[in-house]
């Protein structure tokens, strides 16, 4: 019993080590992110307060591409259905 336990021991040690391990090449390019995470980066989880302008013309901006999309996924939803 106890030889089994050292055995499931090892193999989780085992385990651990090798899920730490990064691949080279990620760890070359971790430092490339798109804009959106560079400035996330920099406020260090601080809110961001925005007008009400702001938030109308962004949300009108989000619907704007978003509509037709939805409008023709269920559009072939509905086709599906007949």
């Amino acid at each position: 019993m106890a030889d089994e336990e050292k055995i499931a021991g090892t193999s989780s040690a085992v385990d651990i080590q090798t899920a730490k391990h990064v691949d080279p090449t990620l760890e070359k390019h971790a430092h490339d992110a798109d804009d959106a995470m560079k400035i996330f980066d920099e406020l260090h989880g601080e809110a961001i307060e925005l007008d009400e302008a702001t938030n109308k013309r962004l949300l009108r901006t989000i619907d704007w591409h978003m509509m037709p999309i939805m409008c023709f996924v269920y559009g072939m939803n509905y086709l599906d259905s007949m």
